[in-house]
């Protein structure tokens, strides 16, 4: 252990004997350094901005007329759905009322919104019920549409 104890002193020694040119009795020399340039980071290439090319004048007469004519559609659409309503399936209990009910099962019902009116549609193929479906109909004052495959019963 001695000989432990004599090694770290030695060591301490040789630590605490600094030599000559390490110490600062005299300032230490200058040394010439150049700063280190800032790299600007590189500009991103710029996008091409599209040119804005005027509209030319026909064009605009166009989307001028396409608006009106969009309008025109919606108002028409309006009018249509006044006119014509849209089906509810729901409110057709009194309409049913009038058919037997084994022809009633076979038929389904739809009152058009805004009128009196009813669309009846055949569920499949009836035969000779068609017959009895058509008399009970045209008592109504209804009729058959034969483009639609539908009756419609005008109650206004």
């Amino acid at each position: 252990m001695q000989k432990a104890i004599e090694k770290t002193k030695q060591q301490q020694e040789k630590l605490t004997n600094i030599p000559a040119a390490l110490s600062y009795a005299a300032p230490p020399p200058k040394i010439e350094t150049q700063p280190i340039p800032a790299t600007a980071p590189k500009p991103k290439p710029a996008e091409p901005k599209p040119e804005q090319k005027p509209i030319p004048k026909e064009t605009q007469i166009l989307l001028h007329g396409l608006t009106e004519i969009e309008d025109i559609l919606y108002a028409m659409r309006l009018q249509i759905g006044q006119l014509y309503g849209v089906a509810d399936k729901n409110n057709t209990e009194d309409i049913a009322k009038c058919f037997p009910p084994e022809l009633a099962d076979k038929l389904s019902f739809e009152r058009i919104l805004y009128t009196e009116d009813y669309i009846i549609r055949l569920k499949g193929y009836l035969g000779p019920e068609f017959n009895k479906i058509r008399d009970i109909i045209t008592d109504m004052g209804g009729s058959y549409d034969r483009t639609n495959r539908y009756f419609i019963v005008k109650r206004s």
